[in-house]
């Protein structure tokens, strides 16, 4: 619901986030809930960063494992090329082209809600 909240069975209308996106002029578009097909390219990434660490020396602590997943994060985008990137790596793709960047707005939205409180207390919403 943070996110969006189409899945709310029509209660309540857009929250913040969605004006936001609407106000900068971005299309939210969100995949569909236990449908891993429409989310590909993340589901074929979770295998990789899983099999990655297991080839590691075992990391004992959190500082060790903070830093293979930053040495995995700088092989995987700077030095690794990807067949799908055309044997090109993550990095060579992304840093030429050129950034989109909002027009942002100081301008706060926030939604009123109304509840009704019956005679012992119990809040439900209208």
């Amino acid at each position: 619901m943070v996110y969006t909240t189409r899945f709310a069975h029509g209660k309540g209308g857009p929250n913040a986030f969605e004006y936001l996106l609407k106000k900068l002029g971005i299309t939210q578009k969100n995949g569909s809930p236990y449908h891993p097909q429409t989310q590909g390219k993340i589901e074929r990434f979770h295998p990789t960063l899983k099999k990655w660490p297991a080839l590691q020396p075992s990391a004992d602590t959190c500082h060790k494992l903070d830093q293979q997943l930053a040495r995995f994060q700088h092989l995987y985008n700077q030095e690794r090329p990807h067949r799908a990137l055309d044997r090109k790596t993550p990095a060579e793709v992304y840093t030429p082209l050129p950034k989109a960047a909002p027009a942002v707005s100081h301008e706060l939205h926030w939604r009123v809600r109304h509840d009704k409180i019956d005679g012992v207390g119990t809040v439900s919403q209208l």
